[in-house]
């Protein structure tokens, strides 16, 4: 070592030092023969983390060149009825740089984003790599919605609410729920129409099910409320639900009470 410095990072830097003048000397005199072109490689979006504001971006690639790093474009489109295969005006820059990291932030909760990412270097482009992705709800009574129902929770419980059609029964009405899955259907409508149905992310206590059909006053809709039991209650903000269903839209859980949720629910 050298002053404390050991040999390896003395190494390190010394090699970094030679790449970076040989590159220079490459780009000045031969024509960049150093660079490839990044045609070949292929971007890849890994982990992905969400908020109700904030979307937080990672990637990877192989190096399309062996003497430097890989540059980046990242684009994003706000807006998923453009067809984008054809408007490229539809999308705006967010990233250029080595980083295979950005956090894209400012954005619309509980609205779904298209980003794009591709190499670029001075012999040209890598070919685009297009991922979609969500922001989170914030939360209303410490729950959320999906597609065609909302859904409350406390410590112990789960409340659904989804609409039905105006003059159905409570005799109509078809809850059959297991620890893992619920399914709500409408046996009069002909073929037993199925109103909700999905795996839940956690599980629920089958046996402690309580449902009835609501008429709102309020839009003159009929509604099936529904309570679940959780399985296992929740006192901590890590272990609050943060959807009902897998695959359905997440709520933001830096919203939800870092302990106990106390309290009955509204009727919705």
């Amino acid at each position: 070592s050298y002053r404390g410095v050991p040999f390896f990072r003395i190494a390190q830097w010394a090699f970094s030092k030679f790449v970076s003048l040989a590159v220079m000397v490459d780009k000045t005199l031969f024509n960049e023969t150093l660079v490839s072109p990044p045609t070949n490689t292929r971007v890849k979006f890994t982990i992905i983390q969400t908020q109700s504001d904030r979307i937080i971006l990672n990637w990877e690639a192989q190096k399309a060149c062996r003497w430097i790093e890989n540059m980046y474009e990242l684009q994003i489109c706000k807006d998923l009825n453009a067809n984008t295969d054809i408007l490229d005006a539809m999308w705006e820059e967010s990233y250029r740089g080595e980083e295979c990291k950005y956090d894209c932030k400012d954005l619309v909760q509980a609205t779904r984003y298209r980003f794009r990412v591709r190499i670029f270097n001075s012999k040209g482009t890598s070919s685009w790599t297009t991922g979609e992705f969500e922001t989170r709800q914030e939360p209303v009574q410490n729950g959320g919605s999906g597609p065609g129902y909302i859904w409350r929770q406390n410590s112990q419980e789960i409340q659904l609410c989804l609409e039905c059609r105006a003059d159905a029964r409570p005799k109509d009405i078809v809850v059959d729920c297991k620890p893992l899955g619920l399914c709500v259907s409408d046996k009069g409508m002909g073929e037993n129409k199925i109103l909700l149905a999905g795996e839940f992310t956690k599980p629920v206590s089958h046996t402690d099910i309580a449902w009835i059909l609501h008429h709102d006053k309020k839009d003159k809709k009929n509604k099936v409320l529904i309570v679940l039991q959780k399985q296992d209650p929740t006192s901590k903000q890590k272990d609050h639900w943060r959807s009902v269903f897998k695959s359905h839209p997440f709520i933001d859980p830096r919203f939800l009470p870092h302990g106990l949720i106390p309290g009955k629910f509204e009727v919705v």
